[in-house]
C-alpha cells in the first residue's frame, strides 16, 4: 500500500470512533502536559537565577573568604567555597591580601567587606519609633566589585557617611507604598550593648578608676540613598566601607597612651597615669569578612579563583552556585517527571486498550482485506500507525496547550519580577529538545502501545474472522 492509502484509511478509523479516539488521545494530552510543565518549571527557575546573577554582574565576580562555611557578603556568594589550593593554609582577609588581590592578571577591581555587627536595629525617624531588627549590615568597598543593583535610588558612594542603602523588606516593615517612598528618608540605628557606633564614650576623669564608660543608649540617623531589591539578596542593607568600620570600631580604656595614639593590644587599665580610649580597628583585629573580586571576563573566572585559593583562601563563583541549583533542580526533576511519566503510563494503558477494542470491533475488515490479498504486514503497520497517530496527535495538542500557558507564565512573570525589582524576562522558555522530545516520546509511545493489539490483528485467519464476523 501507498503512503496515501496508509493515511486515508488512519483518518478514517480513528474518526470512527470519535468518543473513544478523543479520551484516549486525552489521556495522551494530560501527560504530554505534565511532563512538560514539569521540565519547564526545573528550567525556568534556574533562568530566573542565571538571570539574576548575570544583571547583578555576579558572573565576573569571586567571592573570597577564610572560612568554608561562609556564605560571602558580596554579588554572587552562596554555595559551597572551594577550598585552599593543596599546601596552602586557609589565612585572614587582611589589607595586605587586599593588595595582592588587585595585582592579579585579569583583576579589575577589588572589594572588601566587613558585617557591621554593632547595629541591631532600625527604625524610621517621624514614624512610630517601632525598632526592627536589621537582618545584615554590609560595609563595602563601592566600586565596580562592590556595587550592587538597587530597585529605586542609588548605590552608596565610597567614604560616605551617614547615608545607608536599605531592603526593600523594609518598604512594608515601615508602612509606606513603596520602595520609592523610602529614598530620602531619616532612619535610625540602634547600637548593641557596648556599642560606640564610631563616638569615643566617656573617658574617666582624674582620680576615677580605669575602664571604659558607655553612654546608656547609642544610635545614629542616616539618610536612605537607595533600596536593595529582594529575592538572592533579601534582607542585606549597605554602608560605605568607611562608615561601616567606625561603626563597628569598640573604644577601650588604655593608660599611660599619648595623647592621640591610639590602637590595638595597648595596655588596657595597667599601671599609674592618664587613661586614654583607644580606637580598636575591627579589620586590623579579626581582618574582613569577604572580598568580592571582580574579573575583565567570564571566561577568566576559573583561571583567576585558581590562583587566589593559591593564596590561602576559600573561593566561591557564580558557577558554584549554578551547579549547586542545577543539582537541586535535577533531583526535583527526577521525582516530578517520574510523576508526569505516570501519567503518560496510563495513556499508554489507554492506547492498547483502545486498540484491542479497534482489533475486536473491525474482525470482518480484518478479514476482508486478508482475503483480498492485503498481507499481515500490512495489517500490522496499519494498526500500529493508527496507534502511533494517537500519541503524536496528543502530544501535538499537549505542546499546544504548553505553549499558550507559557504565554500567559511569562504575562504573570514578568509583572511579578518588575514588581519585585528584580532582572529577568519571559523566563519561561522550551528548548528546542524539550519540544521535540515530548512530540516523539508520545509518538513513541503510541507506537509501542500498538504493537501488541496490531500483532493479534495480523495474525488474525481470514477465514475465522469473517465468519466470527457474520
Amino acid at each position: 500500500m501507498r503512503i496515501a492509502d496508509y493515511l486515508r484509511l488512519l483518518h478514517g478509523n480513528l474518526m470512527r470512533s470519535k468518543l473513544r479516539t478523543g479520551l484516549t488521545m486525552l489521556s495522551v494530552i494530560i501527560g504530554a502536559v505534565a511532563v512538560i510543565s514539569v521540565l519547564a518549571a526545573t528550567l525556568t527557575v534556574r533562568s530566573v537565577v542565571e538571570q539574576q546573577l548575570a544583571a547583578s554582574g555576579a558572573l565576573t565576580n569571586i567571592t573570597v573568604s577564610s572560612n568554608p562555611s561562609d556564605q560571602g557578603g558580596g554579588p554572587g556568594g552562596g554555595g559551597q567555597s572551594a577550598a585552599p589550593s593543596a599546601g596552602a593554609s586557609a589565612n585572614r582577609l587582611t589589607k595586605a591580601l587586599v593588595t595582592q588581590l588587585t595585582a592579579l592578571p585579569h583583576v579589575v577591581a577589588v572589594s572588601p567587606q566587613i558585617q557591621v555587627h554593632s547595629v541591631q536595629a532600625v527604625s524610621l525617624q517621624g514614624g512610630d519609633g517601632k525598632q526592627y531588627q536589621l537582618q545584615q549590615l554590609l560595609a563595602v568597598a563601592a566600586n565596580s566589585a562592590g556595587i550592587q543593583t538597587v530597585q529605586v535610588g542609588r548605590f552608596i558612594r565610597d567614604g560616605e557617611a551617614n547615608a545607608i542603602v536599605l531592603s526593600v523588606d523594609y518598604v512594608a516593615s515601615f508602612g509606606l507604598a513603596g520602595a520609592q517612598d523610602l529614598v530620602g528618608r531619616t532612619v535610625v540605628l540602634y547600637g548593641q550593648a557596648g556599642a560606640s557606633l564610631g563616638t569615643p564614650p566617656v573617658q574617666p576623669g582624674p582620680g576615677q578608676p580605669g575602664g571604659q564608660q558607655q553612654p546608656p543608649s547609642v544610635q545614629v540617623t542616616a539618610i536612605v540613598v537607595g533600596v536593595i531589591p529582594g529575592g538572592q539578596r533579601s534582607g542585606e542593607s549597605v554602608v560605605s566601607q568607611s562608615w561601616g568600620t567606625a561603626l563597628d570600631t569598640q573604644y577601650q580604656c588604655a593608660q599611660g597612651v599619648p595623647n592621640g595614639q591610639s590602637g590595638p593590644g595597648q595596655g588596657q587599665g595597667q599601671g599609674p597615669g592618664p587613661c586614654r580610649m583607644v580606637a580598636q580597628d575591627p579589620v586590623a583585629m579579626n581582618g574582613y569578612d569577604s572580598i568580592v573580586v571582580k574579573v575583565d571576563q567570564t571566561g577568566n573566572v576559573a583561571g583567576v579563583s585558581s590562583q587566589v585559593k593559591a593564596l590561602g583562601v576559600y573561593t566561591q563563583t557564580a558557577q558554584d552556585i549554578l551547579d549547586q541549583v542545577t543539582k537541586v533542580l535535577t533531583i526535583v526533576g527526577i521525582i516530578l517527571g517520574a510523576i508526569g511519566a505516570l501519567s503518560l503510563l496510563v495513556a499508554t494503558i489507554g492506547i492498547i486498550n483502545t486498540m484491542i477494542m479497534a482489533t475486536y470491533e473491525r474482525r470482518r475488515e480484518i478479514g476482508v482485506m486478508r482475503a483480498t490479498g492485503a498481507s499481515r504486514r500490512t495489517v500490522l503497520t496499519m494498526f500500529t500507525l493508527e496507534a502511533g497517530m494517537i500519541g503524536f496527535w496528543g502530544g501535538m495538542l499537549g505542546l499546544g496547550i504548553a505553549l499558550v500557558a507559557r504565554l500567559a507564565g511569562n504575562s504573570i512573570l514578568n509583572r511579578v519580577l518588575a514588581d519585585q525589582g528584580l532582572a529577568g524576562t519571559d523566563v519561561i522558555s522550551f528548548p528546542i529538545w524539550l519540544v521535540v522530545g515530548v512530540v516523539a516520546g508520545t509518538t513513541l509511545l503510541g507506537v509501542v502501545a500498538g504493537i501488541l493489539p496490531a500483532g493479534r490483528a495480523a495474525r488474525l485467519d481470514p477465514v475465522e474472522a469473517l465468519a466470527s464476523a457474520g
